[in-house]
């Protein structure tokens, strides 16, 4: 089924409680590893964002009275 226009979360669970409990629960185990993969992938590009500015040179190195004096300026 194509679909061109958005569907509102309303919709989308009316549709869902049309379904059969089995495919429920089968839509349920995709939508959690779903996004469990989209919260690796940010968590990933932070990573990735924070070793950049660490390779470039912008961070903050110290104890927390250091870092906040840093901060404050």
């Amino acid at each position: 089924m194509t679909q061109t226009t958005p569907v509102t979360l309303d919709q989308a669970l009316k549709m869902v409680d049309l379904l059969p409990v089995d495919d429920q629960n089968t839509l349920l185990e995709i939508l959690q590893k779903k996004h469990k993969a989209k919260l690796h992938e940010e968590f990933v590009a932070g990573v990735k964002e924070a070793e950049k500015d660490f390779a470039e040179g912008r961070f903050i190195r110290g104890d927390a009275k250091t870092i906040m004096k840093a901060l404050m300026k």
